[in-house]
């Protein structure tokens, strides 16, 4: 098993960043790393759909937890592993701040860490970069 985390400060709202997490058709407008995510029903844990990221074969996906200005994960089955991203909007004392999650579990998760680490994972700051300031435009009336 291998994971990954990153953490972005924002001061975005809880309700500003879950309406863009909820609306998976345009995570491409902030994550430019996706061609297209689509889901077959409504944000909700047990819902499935497809995500497909820039020059890779689309992946299915599950919503396995969906909590309305908290959070969600999604999980990806692969051949020997699963692909899991937990996705978290934290509030306290020293701010906002959105964090992100990737873990991949199984007998196969070394085998997966070279092509997610360099496709995917290494521009994760960078999409919570481009979440914010787009939920900080939102709230600023941009």
């Amino acid at each position: 098993m291998w994971t990954f985390e990153y953490r972005h400060p924002t001061t975005a709202k809880a309700a500003d960043i879950w309406s863009l997490w909820s609306n998976v058709s345009r995570w491409p407008e902030w994550d430019v790393d996706l061609e297209d995510v689509s889901l077959d029903g409504d944000f909700v844990a047990g819902v499935s759909g497809s995500l497909q990221p820039r020059g890779m074969e689309a992946f299915p996906f599950t919503i396995t937890r969906a909590e309305p200005e908290c959070g969600y994960s999604e999980e990806t089955p692969l051949d020997g592993a699963v692909l899991r991203f937990d996705h978290e909007f934290v509030s306290g004392p020293g701010g906002n701040e959105i964090r992100q999650r990737v873990a991949v579990d199984g007998p196969a998760a070394n085998d997966y860490f070279e092509q997610f680490a360099s496709q995917i994972i290494l521009d994760i700051p960078a999409a919570l970069a481009r979440l914010a300031a787009t939920a900080e435009g939102r709230a600023a009336g941009g």
